[in-house]
């Protein structure tokens, strides 16, 4: 019996043991598989800009070619169309063997003509070429070698175009520049005619003269904004404009009541008045 017995124990340790290693395996194999997708699920980074080639026909009109290090470009046409300032892009890939440049654009039609292979000259620039490789020495299209830090910024400043965007996703280059809110621009018109009590000079002829008006006069004035409810959404900009403008006028010396949903009952508004 006691030979049955550690026969037994034997037999469960034996069984216990490679069920400990069969555990062990797929652990490890869970961990790997886990760590595979992390590793196929990481993120991809941004591409670096390598290289930036710049033809500046004039002040109006230039090019610029970008080289990214994921074999990607951007060739940005800037110009002027009916006195505005615009920028056309074309996008693609491109291969480098041997200073031999390719472009091989991915939209079906480019923005403007242009050669598609070039030459890199080392400290030079880019010139066009033909698909043996020498120079066309009839091509006008050459492009410098650009260094210049504002490429690499996340936006700089252009003499001509304003504010532009290095930003390779964004499909406007050019950053368009809101009007500053002028809130008396927003003002309806009116004629003013507040007399003063010790003469028949009125604040109107003031205005119209040019006339320094002093914040004594100013006080004199009493504006009442109301805004009546419409819709939220329409309500919610108009009660933030009026309030621009009721900020504006107080620190002119008016006298502004503001009244806006819920609270412009016609009681208070009279009072006001």
């Amino acid at each position: 019996m006691d030979k049955f017995y550690t026969s037994l124990l034997n037999l469960t340790h034996m069984k216990t043991h490679k069920l400990q290693q069969a555990l062990l395996i797929a652990g490890l194999l869970a961990f790997s598989s886990l760590e595979l997708i992390a590793f196929t699920t990481k993120p991809k980074s941004a591409a670096k800009l390598n290289y930036v080639f710049t033809n500046e026909v004039n002040a109006r009109k230039k090019e610029i070619i970008k080289l990214y290090d994921d074999l990607s470009y951007e060739f940005l046409f800037f110009e002027f169309y009916n006195k505005k300032p615009r920028v056309k892009r074309e996008k693609g890939t491109y291969s480098l063997k041997k200073q031999k440049l390719i472009l091989k654009n991915s939209g079906k039609t480019q923005p403007k003509e242009h050669p598609e292979r070039f030459i890199i000259k080392e400290n030079d620039g880019l010139f066009a070429c033909n698909r043996f490789g020498k120079i066309d020495k009839s091509s006008q299209s050459s492009y410098v070698d650009n260094k210049d830090r504002k490429y690499w910024e996340e936006t700089y400043m252009d003499s001509v175009f304003g504010e532009i965007t290095n930003d390779k996703k964004a499909t406007k280059k050019i950053i368009e520049k809101k009007p500053e809110y002028n809130p008396v621009a927003t003002l309806p018109s009116y004629t003013i005619d507040v007399q003063k009590k010790e003469d028949d000079y009125t604040i109107n002829e003031a205005l119209l003269n040019n006339t320094f008006i002093s914040k004594d006069s100013l006080k004199q004035i009493k504006a009442i904004i109301i805004v009546g409810p419409v819709s939220k959404e329409e309500d919610r900009k108009t009660i933030e404009d009026q309030k621009k403008n009721a900020k504006y006028l107080r620190n002119m010396g008016v006298q502004v009541f503001e009244f806006y949903p819920p609270y412009d009952k016609w009681e208070a508004i009279v009072k006001a008045k």
